[in-house]
């Protein structure tokens, strides 16, 4: 999946990491001849790439054929002429990742709503409701920190997890960086799904600002919710074929890396311990991924 987005034209220049991030937004879709992209009425969002096969628009004299280039997701009457294999990327709550506008933007000058957008844009809030989002945005409470201040130290008890609203911060464990985080990542949420200490360090790296979230809406607003859904298939994606594929877990220790190597187009199957297999489920539909308990 990595090396088939690097051939897309609007990926080309994102780093490994960024790549990641983008396959968790992506989806593999096949459909047989003869069959409309879009149904009648409706609108699809995101971007479509062809990897396999042919189209045809109704007012475009020529077929569409596989290209690093999208095909435009609002043209109307596209139908199948042979089998077709399409990937559909959703872009919108990672823009960020290819917007090069936001790499001249210093951390603490993102407006104040900046966050709260690419919060309630990603997969883990698309599933409830804008009460639900009331309830958890009216629960946060703003913590101003300096650059070099630790927002998290490994070894600590969580009662809280965190969405940075402005600024920068850096999570490492051991001393290695595993992550950089902009204004809208969501952290901190490992302890209180395991009940475990903390596993890794947070440290602010830019002035900023962070909003706390305490365990009690975490678990109820959040957790239990989408642990307890039976899915989180996109609302705007046509369905497609996702292989089910078992994961057996038995410790939280690295279970996040694990994670990252996981084909975010398939549906996952989870077994292990109970308290384990809890959190590998969140932390794959927090990622969009297909992931029920067995």
């Amino acid at each position: 999946m990595l090396q088939q987005l690097k051939r897309l034209a609007p990926f080309q220049n994102l780093d490994w990491s960024a790549l990641q991030t983008l396959a968790r937004h992506a989806t593999l879709i096949d459909l047989p001849a003869g069959r409309p992209i879009q149904a009648p009425g409706k609108t699809l969002s995101g971007q479509y790439y062809l990897l396999r096969g042919k189209l045809k628009a109704r007012y475009l004299p020529n077929t569409i054929t596989p290209s690093p280039e999208p095909v435009f997701p609002g043209f109307a009457d596209i139908v199948t002429l042979t089998p077709v294999r399409l990937l559909h990327v959703d872009v919108d709550p990672i823009a960020f990742l290819f917007d090069s506008s936001v790499e001249h933007i210093e951390p603490a000058s993102l407006s104040s709503d900046c966050w709260q957008s690419r919060f309630l844009q990603s997969h883990m809030l698309a599933a409830l409701s804008h009460q639900h989002w009331q309830e958890i945005l009216r629960s946060l409470s703003a913590q101003s920190h300096q650059a070099g201040e630790w927002i998290i130290r490994s070894g600590d008890r969580g009662d809280r997890c965190f969405i940075l609203a402005s600024g920068a911060a850096l999570v490492t464990r051991a001393g290695v960086a595993l992550r950089r985080l902009s204004p809208g990542d969501f952290f901190g949420e490992d302890a209180l799904l395991s009940g475990e200490r903390r596993n890794a360090c947070v440290k602010m790296s830019a002035q900023g600002v962070v909003m706390a979230m305490d365990q009690r809406v975490f678990h109820r607003w959040l957790a239990d919710f989408l642990i307890a859904e039976t899915g989180t298939e996109g609302r705007h994606q046509p369905v497609c074929n996702q292989p089910q594929r078992s994961l057996h877990v038995t410790s939280t220790a690295e279970l996040r890396e694990r994670l990252e190597a996981v084909d975010p187009c398939s549906h996952y199957k989870i077994t292990g311990i109970d308290r384990v297999a809890r959190v590998a489920v969140f932390l794959l539909r927090q990622r969009g991924i297909r992931a029920t308990l067995r």
